[in-house]
């Protein structure tokens, strides 16, 4: 399961309409145990993909080290990825499933003519796939 405070999705949801019709990205900063995800921000980061980046992503590493430099002064991990799929649903795609990592959730929300929308998050298994992951809302986050 995906433990996401509403400030989170917010953040998210944000960064897909702002980046429209590119695909926006983030990583995913909280804390993994036993299966259980709990997010506690949505760290938004530059998408370096020139060309088409309306279908596709990578993250700086420049932002990589400051979200993991942000997380472990928390006393937390970046534990999971975000990312937006313009015009199309919130499903990985083959692109996707060939960049993922193993054990490491990517939520992605689908955004439709500028607008965010649907939601969903997929945990990648190496090997087999991705699996979809209940995301369970949190009004506020438990561990900042």
């Amino acid at each position: 399961m995906l433990f996401l405070p509403q400030e989170a999705i917010e953040t998210v949801r944000r960064e897909g309409e702002k980046a429209y019709p590119a695909e926006c990205c983030g990583l995913l900063i909280g804390r993994a145990s036993g299966g259980e995800y709990r997010v506690a921000w949505a760290f938004p980061c530059r998408n370096l993909y020139e060309g088409e980046s309306d279908h596709r992503y990578e993250i700086d590493p420049y932002d990589f080290i400051r979200a993991d430099r942000f997380a472990r002064q928390r006393g937390m991990d970046v534990i999971g990825a975000y990312h937006s799929h313009p015009d199309h649903d919130p499903r990985p795609s083959q692109c996707d499933a060939q960049h993922a990592f193993g054990g490491f959730p990517y939520l992605i929300v689908s955004v439709q003519k500028g607008r965010a929308g649907e939601m969903r998050s997929w945990l990648f298994v190496e090997g087999e796939g991705f699996y979809e992951q209940k995301i369970v809302p949190l009004s506020e986050s438990s561990l900042a």
